[in-house]
């Protein structure tokens, strides 16, 4: 609905802000990284094989973006690697109510059970 100016004129609504997709970078940070950064320090982490440092760069990255769901179902992947499957189920859980329509959180959980 358009707005009345004091001269007469009217002006159009303000257009909605676009929402941020849960993978895009916050504007929050922790030691200078934002969630993303920490997920991706956390994927390399993973990858080298120091899964316990992963886990700790997925939880900044959590602390930093709770609505991170990449990050919870990261870190379940990598709970469940260490035999951790009560933890991972518990992340797994927490990416499907983020966003349930992500099937690698179903994954994750049904992998954790």
């Amino acid at each position: 609905m358009a707005k009345a100016q004091r001269d007469g004129t009217t002006s159009a609504p303000a257009a909605p802000k676009p929402k941020k997709s849960t993978s895009e970078a916050k504007d929050t940070k922790k030691g200078g990284l934002n969630a993303q950064e920490l997920r991706q320090r956390g994927n390399k982490e993973m990858h080298e094989g120091r899964l316990n440092a992963a886990i700790q760069s997925y939880t900044a990255a959590i602390e930093v973006d709770p609505s991170d769901e990449l990050a919870y179902s990261n870190r379940a992947m990598v709970q469940s690697k260490l035999g951790n499957h009560k933890a991972a189920a518990e992340d797994a859980s927490a990416c499907i109510k983020l966003k349930p329509q992500f099937w690698k959180g179903h994954y994750r959980l049904g992998s954790a059970l």
